[in-house]
Protein backbone atom coordinates (compact mmCIF):
# COMPACT_ATOMS: atom_id res chain seq x y z
CA UNK A 1 0.00 0.00 0.00
CA UNK A 2 1.25 3.53 -1.16
CA UNK A 3 1.52 5.87 2.07
CA UNK A 4 0.37 9.52 2.25
CA UNK A 5 2.71 12.46 1.50
CA UNK A 6 2.03 15.18 3.91
CA UNK A 7 2.66 18.39 2.04
CA UNK A 8 2.87 20.84 5.26
CA UNK A 9 6.73 22.14 5.33
CA UNK A 10 6.60 22.70 1.87
CA UNK A 11 3.60 24.99 1.32
CA UNK A 12 4.46 26.42 4.73
CA UNK A 13 7.57 27.73 3.69
CA UNK A 14 6.28 28.62 0.50
CA UNK A 15 2.70 30.19 1.73
CA UNK A 16 2.97 30.94 5.06
CA UNK A 17 -0.62 32.98 5.40
CA UNK A 18 -2.15 29.63 4.40
CA UNK A 19 0.15 27.78 7.14
CA UNK A 20 -0.63 31.31 9.64
CA UNK A 21 -2.36 29.58 13.36
CA UNK A 22 -2.59 31.15 16.93
CA UNK A 23 -1.39 27.49 17.72
CA UNK A 24 1.85 26.43 18.42
CA UNK A 25 0.30 23.12 16.57
CA UNK A 26 1.41 21.94 13.51
CA UNK A 27 -1.02 22.44 10.79
CA UNK A 28 -1.72 20.30 7.84
CA UNK A 29 -2.64 21.58 4.87
CA UNK A 30 -3.24 18.71 2.70
CA UNK A 31 -2.68 15.36 3.07
CA UNK A 32 -1.94 13.59 -0.99
CA UNK A 33 -1.32 10.09 -2.06
CA UNK A 34 2.22 9.17 -2.55
CA UNK A 35 3.42 7.51 -6.13
CA UNK A 36 5.81 5.52 -4.58
CA UNK A 37 5.62 2.84 -1.71
CA UNK A 38 8.07 5.00 0.64
CA UNK A 39 8.76 8.34 -0.02
CA UNK A 40 12.38 9.31 0.69
CA UNK A 41 12.63 12.80 -0.17
CA UNK A 42 10.42 15.64 -1.21
CA UNK A 43 11.00 19.13 -2.36
CA UNK A 44 9.25 22.28 -3.60
CA UNK A 45 9.99 24.32 -7.11
CA UNK A 46 7.31 27.23 -6.19
CA UNK A 47 4.84 25.29 -8.10
CA UNK A 48 4.85 21.63 -8.02
CA UNK A 49 6.06 18.77 -5.34
CA UNK A 50 8.79 16.49 -6.34
CA UNK A 51 9.27 13.27 -4.84
CA UNK A 52 11.71 10.68 -4.77
CA UNK A 53 11.11 7.37 -3.10
CA UNK A 54 13.01 4.01 -1.64
CA UNK A 55 14.70 1.63 -4.15
CA UNK A 56 12.39 3.77 -6.72
CA UNK A 57 14.53 5.22 -10.10
CA UNK A 58 12.44 7.76 -10.81
CA UNK A 59 11.67 11.14 -9.82
CA UNK A 60 7.68 12.72 -9.63
CA UNK A 61 6.50 15.93 -10.26
CA UNK A 62 3.46 16.06 -8.32
CA UNK A 63 0.57 18.57 -8.03
CA UNK A 64 0.43 20.18 -4.85
CA UNK A 65 -3.73 20.54 -5.41
CA UNK A 66 -4.66 16.98 -6.02
CA UNK A 67 -1.51 14.73 -5.81
CA UNK A 68 -1.66 13.86 -9.15
CA UNK A 69 1.49 13.11 -11.18
CA UNK A 70 2.62 15.31 -13.48
CA UNK A 71 5.94 13.85 -14.73
CA UNK A 72 7.98 10.86 -14.56
CA UNK A 73 11.39 11.59 -14.71
CA UNK A 74 14.10 8.54 -14.62
CA UNK A 75 17.36 9.30 -12.54
CA UNK A 76 20.63 8.21 -12.58
CA UNK A 77 20.57 6.29 -9.87
CA UNK A 78 18.23 3.69 -8.13
CA UNK A 79 17.39 5.57 -5.31
CA UNK A 80 17.66 9.45 -5.27
CA UNK A 81 17.26 11.56 -2.45
CA UNK A 82 18.89 14.67 -1.18
CA UNK A 83 16.46 16.79 -3.33
CA UNK A 84 16.64 20.28 -3.53
CA UNK A 85 15.77 23.25 -5.44
CA UNK A 86 17.65 26.72 -5.72
CA UNK A 87 15.17 28.96 -7.93
CA UNK A 88 15.62 27.91 -11.01
CA UNK A 89 16.75 24.04 -11.15
CA UNK A 90 16.08 21.11 -9.00
CA UNK A 91 19.10 18.94 -7.86
CA UNK A 92 19.80 15.19 -7.08
CA UNK A 93 21.63 13.13 -5.31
Amino acid sequence: MKQTILAVACFAISVPAIATNSNTEPVILAELPSPVELVLDIAYDGQNLWVAGWRDPNLYKISPEDGSVLATIPCHTETPRGLAHDGENLWVV
